[in-house]
This record gives structure tokens, sequence and C-alpha cells, in this order.
């Protein structure tokens, strides 16, 4: 259900009718808490959805939050003729991590028209369900504080920033769609913000006009009213990754990102080097869901993750788990699956400093959890110490004869904030 400013309000005894509307142009300033999900946004009037990836808000600006992964996400208060325009306003400090306005985002999948602004390059891309394709480049450097705008009628694309024309191009490949934003990896530093969109020409789109009759008390908690989805799910999953994560063009992004979850919103936190993620899916239906849990290489974890595993299920986690290469005797018939999932997500971030300070994959050369820390080669040894020293954890157990299991245990359980994926429901 999405919610539009009220136009009319007429109530009556018994009844209330409330008449709904949204109009363009679109804008939105992006001000909101540092870490809310652009979904979970509201103060600029506009109902964002993910197309792949998510947004999240940063010092009042939105930002790619998908760790080497593409993000998109569209307008969806809004409908948009065939022929419109987007345009943002460059923020924080321009990186690799591309961002810039889309034009024809489609309603769920990875598709649209993009203007990347990054390091020293201009790109016009053509996205197709994931797949893209270059359309044109320069290697003139953006600057923070430019207004990057792209306008498509009919087959011409044009490209502009702060008003002058850097592009014009045409392209049949995508016909429809809505105004929005796209970018890559989870970049802080490099932000979007002013966004503003509008159709250009033609006929004014349908009017999404919306009447509602309900009772007085039901008017009363209107505003209060969950958003239901109807056969759809959160869920959380193991699974291998794909990509090589050297450009955009192919990133690290979960293995069944372009089959079974294509079109999805997903957040994932990559195990490091390892071929592994932890991979959340939010509004997954659950004939889709079904169908990833089936995969062999894929294990999903239970709904209600605040739900103990109990003495049936203890076994099978606790193998799960070491079987890919993460601490699993811990685990008891008491833990939560939340408690489960936490320790996972803490070890991957770990995991993730080591990536950082170039360490290639740990688990490697005959390398398991039973291994110690004094049977590793010096320079892993100075890396995890490197790590640990660079998180402001406790290393001493990184020493002697502990086992690779017992030093991720315990760096894991030093983490006291929130680890999220996605939006709130991403939260552990």
């Amino acid at each position: 259900m999405r919610f539009y400013r009220p136009l009319i309000v007429a109530s009556v005894l018994l009844a209330s009718v409330i008449v709904l509307w949204a109009s363009l142009p679109a804008s939105d300033a992006f001000t909101d808490s540092n870490g809310t999900a652009l979904t979970a946004h509201s103060a600029g009037g506009i109902t964002w959805v993910n197309n792949n990836g998510v947004f999240q808000i940063n010092t009042n600006a939105a930002v790619s939050n998908s760790i080497n992964a593409d993000t998109m996400v569209h307008d969806a208060t809004n409908t948009y003729n065939a022929d419109h325009w987007s345009s943002v306003v460059l923020a924080g400090t321009i990186s690799a991590d591309n961002h810039g306005p889309t034009v024809r985002v489609a309603t769920s999948a990875h598709t649209g028209y993009v203007y990347y602004a990054w390091t020293g390059r201009r790109d016009l891309y053509q996205i197709i369900a994931g797949s893209f394709t270059l359309l044109d480049s320069d290697t003139t450097s953006p600057v923070m504080g430019q207004t990057f705008r792209i306008e498509i009628v009919g087959t011409s694309i044009t490209c502009k920033v702060d008003g002058s024309t850097t592009v014009t191009k045409t392209d049949t490949g995508i016909t429809t769609g809505s105004a929005g934003i796209a970018g890559y990896n989870n970049a802080t530093g490099f932000r979007l913000d002013d966004f503003a969109a509008d159709n250009i020409g033609g006929a004014p789109p349908p009017s999404r006009r919306r009447v509602l009759i309900m009772s007085a008390e039901a008017f009363l908690n209107f505003w209060k009213l969950p958003v239901v989805q109807a056969q759809t799910t959160n869920r959380f999953y193991l699974m291998p990754v794909t990509g090589t994560g050297s450009s955009h063009l192919d990133p690290i992004r979960p293995k069944y990102a372009n089959t079974d979850i294509a079109g999805l919103s997903w957040g994932m936190l990559p195990y490091g080097e390892e071929n592994l993620a932890l991979v959340h899916v939010r509004d997954i239906p659950i004939a889709i869901h079904t169908a990833l849990a089936a995969e062999l290489d894929v294990i999903a974890i239970p709904q209600d993750i605040d739900a103990t595993v109990g003495a049936g299920a203890l076994t099978t986690v606790r193998n799960a788990l070491e079987n890919r290469n993460i601490p699993g005797q811990w685990v008891g018939s008491g833990s939560t699956y939340r408690e489960v999932l936490r320790l996972i997500a803490r070890t991957m971030l770990c995991f993730q400093r080591l990536q950082g300070l170039r360490l290639a994959r740990l688990f490697q050369s005959g390398v398991t959890l039973d291994t110690q820390f004094n049977q590793l080669p010096a320079g892993v040894r100075t890396n995890l110490i490197a790590m640990a020293d660079s998180m402001n954890l406790d290393r001493s157990s990184l020493s002697g004869t502990s086992t690779i299991r017992t030093m991720l245990k315990a760096l894991a359980d030093q983490w006291t904030t929130t680890v999220q994926l996605g939006n709130a429901s991403g939260a552990l």
C-alpha cells in the first residue's frame, strides 16, 4: 500500500472518505537520520522502491549501501510518461563508486538508463535485467556540487551537467519506466542530493487518485496501518557469490542475483575473499523462496529468527556453519537464530577488513577452523593482528595454540553495534 498527500477529507457520522493523489514535478532533498533505508524514508514525499541493492541516507543525502554491488531505486509515487527527466546534485567526495540519475527504470527489474559520475569519468549506460551496455563515455572529471541530469524523449537520450549538454545518444532498448537514482558499492563518501524529476511534454499521466471509504474508527487509525504484502517474506540465506568485483559491470553479488532473486531487493555481507555471503532478501514471494531454498548450495535461515535452534536442529545448524568455515560448535539448543546470524555477520565483517588488508583467502592450502594461530604463515598472523588492532578489538586470542575457530568467535563477540543488511527487516 502506498501513501500520498491527502487532498480532500470529508467525514460523516459513520464513515470517512479520503481522496489521495500524487503529482509531478517530484523532488527529494533526502533529509533524514543517518542510516535510514531510502525505502523507509518518507520526508521527501516520495515512496522509493529498490530495483537492485539498497540505498540509505547519509549526511542528508542518498548513498549506495550494497557492498561491491550495483544499486538502483525508483520513484514509485508518481506516474511518468515515456518521456521524462531526472537530476541529482553530486555531494561528498567523488570516488570510483559511481552514482547518478536514472530514467525509464522498471517497476522491479534492474533496468533503466543511468548517467554515472565517478573518478575521472562520466558514463551513460543502458541496463537491462542487470546487463550493462556502455552507450557513451568521456574522461571529464565530475566536480562536487554539479547537477547531473538525464533526459529521454522517444529514443533520444540527452545528458547535461549544470545545464550544458554533454551527451546526445539514440537507443531503443527501454521504452517505458520511472525516474530514479543508481550507484555502486557502499560508498558513504560519494553521495547524491536534491533529486528532481518531471515529465517532458505530452498528455499528463493517468491520475493516481484513490477513494477510500472507511469507518470513523478506521479513519482514526488510517495513518498507523501496517503495510501488508500477501504471499511474501523477508529471509536470510547463506549462499556462494559470483562476479570478479573488478568493475560495476561484473560486481561481486549473490550467486542467484540474476536468476532466482532477479529484480528483488537484497543486501549482502561477503565473507571476505571466501566464496560465501550472508544475504537478506526483502519481500521475496513464497514460491521464489521455496525455489531458492531448494538450491543445493543455499542455506535458508528460518523466517522466525528469534526462535531457538532446538535440540532437533542443533547438529544440522552446527554442521552447516562449520562446513562453510564459520564457527558453529558454540551454538546450543537454546541459541536463537538471531544470535547465530549475528555471529555470522560479525565474522564476515572481520573478514572484510582482512580483505581490505589485501589478505587472500584464509581457508586454503589446508587451513581449517582447527588450524592454530602458530601454524599460520607469518604474513597471515601479521594481518590478523592488524585487522584486530584497526577495529579496536582485543587480540589476546590471536596467539599460540588458539584455533581459528576460537579466534573468530572471540573477535565476533566483541561487536556491540547493530549490523543491518538492507532495510529494518535485515537488522541483526
